[in-house]
């Protein structure tokens, strides 16, 4: 698998083996983990202890920035 496709498995936490053997399962678990990201779980900036935590809470921050821009 190519490079973005590996960073998604390890920003979303899914076990290779997951996609080949089950692709809404795997679907489901990429989805699921963002919205838990992003919405019920987000990481805080004192909780930034990995790249991948830097990611979840850049991505969150970007999202929030772009949706209150356009609520004004």
């Amino acid at each position: 698998m190519g490079g973005v496709h590996q960073q998604l498995n390890l920003l979303c936490d899914v076990d290779e083996s997951l996609e080949s053997d089950d692709v809404d399962q795997y679907k489901d678990k990429i989805v699921h983990t963002i919205y838990t990201k992003l919405f019920e779980n987000p990481v805080s900036v004192t909780q930034v202890h990995s790249m991948s935590d830097k990611f979840w809470y850049d991505i969150k921050r970007i999202m929030d920035s772009v949706l209150h821009s356009h609520l004004k």
